[in-house]
């Protein structure tokens, strides 16, 4: 399979960090909109960087969720990466805490 992908992620505020993140995956994730076919369990590696923050943050991920073209609802055609590894709990614990509240709040994101 070669080296993973690099991927660089870049939320310029929280909503649009918001709309990306996925709390339900047990390692904490983000949505990556991409026409590019990914297959499931594809390694990502991610650069993300966070609202206000200009360094971007490496962690390993795993794609485990997928948006097809045309999905219902018109949902963004994507996949979910989910965190891997201590990067990836570190990555979650300040994506969690930059969201607060804004977590469990029911505005829709793209994949629920």
């Amino acid at each position: 399979a070669g080296r993973p992908s690099v991927v660089s992620l870049n939320y310029p505020d929280k909503k649009l960090l918001q709309k990306a993140y996925m709390p339900f995956l047990k390692g904490g994730g983000l949505f990556l909109p991409t026409s590019t076919t990914r297959d499931m369990n594809e390694e990502i590696f991610l650069l993300v960087t966070l609202p206000e923050s200009t360094k971007p943050i490496p962690v390993p991920g795993i794609v485990v969720w997928k948006t097809p073209k045309g999905a219902v609802d018109s949902k963004q055609q994507g996949v979910g990466i989910e965190f891997k590894g201590r990067e990836g709990n570190s990555l979650r614990s300040r994506i969690e805490g930059l969201l607060g509240a804004r977590i469990s709040s029911s505005s829709s994101t793209h994949t629920m």
